[in-house]
C-alpha cells in the first residue's frame, strides 16, 4: 500500500474523480517495454491513458482506508504473538526435564508463571526467555470483538 501518501497529496490538489490507479497487472505493456526509465513509463502510462485504456483499481474512501489499516496492523501482531506463543511451545516441548503446570492454556495467568517457577534447564531457560519478554509486549491491544 505504497500509493497512499501519493493519493493523499494529489487529492488535496485534484478531485479524487480525475486520480487514475492504474492495475499493474493490467497494464503490462510497461513491463514488457524494451526501454525501462521513469520517463518512458511515464509517457507509455499517459497515452494509455489519453486513450482510456489503462485498467484502473477502486479506490476506497479514507474513512475506509484508515479502518483497512488498523486492521492489517492488528493482523500483523496477531501473527506475531501466534509465531512467538509457537516458538514457546515448541521449545518447552524438547524439555522433557520440565513439568508443566496442568492448566487449560499455558499463556493464561497460571500458565505464564511457569519459565520462571517451572525449573527450566539453564539452556533452555535462555531460549524461552527472550520469546516469553517479546510476548508479553504483544498483549491485546483491542478487546475481542
Amino acid at each position: 500500500m505504497n500509493w497512499h501518501w501519493l493519493f493523499e497529496i494529489l487529492e488535496r490538489e485534484v478531485p479524487s474523480e480525475r486520480i487514475v490507479l492504474a492495475n499493474p497487472f493490467k497494464t503490462r505493456i510497461i513491463a514488457e517495454a524494451q526501454i525501462k526509465t521513469d520517463k518512458v513509463d511515464a509517457r507509455i502510462l499517459a497515452d494509455l491513458l489519453r486513450g482510456r485504456l489503462v485498467s484502473s483499481v477502486h479506490i476506497p474512501g479514507r474513512e475506509t482506508r484508515q479502518i483497512k489499516e488498523v486492521l492489517r496492523q492488528r493482523c500483523f501482531f496477531v501473527r506475531q504473538r501466534t509465531m512467538l506463543r509457537n516458538r514457546i511451545h515448541r521449545l518447552l516441548g524438547g524439555q522433557h526435564e520440565v513439568k508443566l503446570p496442568q492448566c487449560s492454556d499455558l499463556f493464561g495467568r497460571k500458565g505464564r508463571r511457569l519459565p520462571g517457577k517451572a525449573g527450566t534447564p539453564s539452556a533452555g531457560q535462555t531460549s524461552i526467555d527472550p520469546a516469553t519478554d517479546a510476548l508479553k509486549g504483544t498483549g491485546r491491544a483491542h478487546p475481542r470483538g
